[in-house]
């Protein structure tokens, strides 16, 4: 304890109360004893004044001290007072220990009186100053959002707030009394067991995170503080993060999902290069073939082309593919080893496995104009071989890594998509 200790001291003898003060004083200098000479003057000045003890006369004008001590503990209830009376009895004693007193002792001869009062005071003043804070404290503590309960050297609950109640779902009572493990799955025990406890015993605290228990059998991820006080206790302290563990579990799965969708962007870049490099190779060298065959012109055909498989367009030209990719072509629900026709005259210029479209056959249909038919299970026709309109050059698949079965089908003009739209008649 430090600081200054105000004592009140109320007694009708004024030169008694002085010649106390002045003992008092002396016994120790942290205390300074102001007086009053009766009840009436004491409650003013505790109106005006701080106090930390109050020490008083039984028998004063007006009120007497028990009067006096019950005047006292209306706006002080926790104030320590001793009754201080050379004219006192068992009843008198009894009477001020009902009405609220600290303490209860009988003048004496001598100074040693002097030197056990002060000693009283200084005892009372203290234990009121810690009862204070820990009042304090436990107000701070029932008014915190996390759970927080204390045990004892047993592990057993002595204390536990609003907060901590709520979140397992025992009232109070319930808790106090009983052993941790009433709020953890037995898996969990033996963690706390094995780990929470040694730990705390070696660096005087833990924390992490623990899967805590409810009354009605339900558990919940649990932030977890648990610490050694200097008087053995542990105090827990333990915050619901169910719902933030959920949450990064979620950024994670978004994390990896956006991470896959840069993955599967860049690969169907890549694959979508590789394609339009082979287009430009296949462009320069059949430049160089002179035709065999009398091709019809294909830019006449516009709009009257066939379907290439019986199937509906589940992706069309222009829809979003990923990131800023779009359908530069048509992809074409359909059934493992449906038949895949030609669209129209021309000469078959790939017949191969190619990165991302699978089994891939490519029509070369003259005047800069090719057919692409992708994701087969098996090529029929093979480069070179001259194709007629509605003629099987493929069976359908779903090779190439497509999840569900399809075509892809694509039209291209000088080496750049086009539409299929407008050329083939649905």
């Amino acid at each position: 304890m430090a600081g200054r200790v105000r004592v009140l001291h109320a007694d009708d003898e004024p030169g008694f109360a002085e010649l106390a003060g002045e003992f008092l004083e002396r016994e120790d200098d942290r205390i300074e004893v102001l007086t009053a000479t009766d009840a009436e003057e004491g409650l003013a000045v505790l109106a005006e004044q701080a106090v930390d003890c109050v020490v008083s006369d039984y028998d004063m004008p007006g009120r007497n001290g028990i009067e006096f001590l019950e005047a006292v503990r209306e706006d002080h209830p926790n104030l320590p007072f001793v009754l201080f009376t050379g004219k006192g009895s068992e009843e008198v004693a009894s009477d001020a220990f009902s009405a609220g007193a600290t303490d209860y002792l009988q003048k004496e001869g001598g100074s040693d009186q002097y030197t056990l009062l002060a000693k009283r005071v200084l005892n009372y003043v203290e234990t009121a100053a810690a009862e204070a804070e820990r009042k304090r404290q436990l107000n701070a503590i029932e008014a915190a959002r996390e759970g927080i309960g204390i045990l004892d050297e047993d592990g057993e609950f002595i204390y536990v707030n609003e907060a901590y109640t709520e979140l397992y779902g025992y009232d109070r009572e319930e808790f106090l009394g009983e052993h941790w493990s009433l709020v953890y799955p037995d898996d969990e025990v033996s963690f706390g067991d094995e780990v929470v406890l040694p730990a705390v015993d070696a660096d005087g605290s833990w924390h992490g995170e623990s899967l805590g228990e409810r009354a009605d059998g339900s558990t919940f991820v649990e932030e977890h503080t648990v610490a050694a006080t200097d008087e053995g206790e542990l105090v827990c302290t333990v915050r619901d993060v169910s719902d933030r563990k959920q949450r990064e579990r979620a950024l994670a799965a978004l994390d990896e999902r956006l991470a896959s969708d840069r993955r599967e962007l860049a690969g169907l870049e890549r694959d979508a290069e590789e394609l339009g490099r082979l287009l430009e190779q296949l462009a320069d060298v059949l430049a160089d073939v002179p035709a065999d065959v009398a091709i019809p012109p294909f830019q006449g055909l516009r709009g009257d082309l066939p379907m290439p498989v019986a199937g509906p367009v589940v992706e069309a030209y222009g829809d979003h593919r990923s990131g800023e990719l779009r359908w530069t072509g048509w992809l074409i629900d359909v059934s493992v080893g449906d038949e895949v026709r030609s669209i129209a005259h021309g000469r078959v210029a790939y017949a191969d496995w190619l990165r991302g479209y699978g089994l891939l056959l490519i029509i070369d249909h003259g005047d800069e104009y090719m057919s692409l038919y992708a994701h087969n299970e098996a090529l029929m026709r093979d480069v070179g071989d001259w194709v007629a309109p509605g003629e099987v050059i493929a069976l359908a698949g779903r090779s190439g890594g497509v999840s569900e079965p399809a075509l892809y089908f694509e039209l291209r003009q000088g080496g750049r998509p086009v539409d299929p739209a407008s050329w083939i008649d649905r």
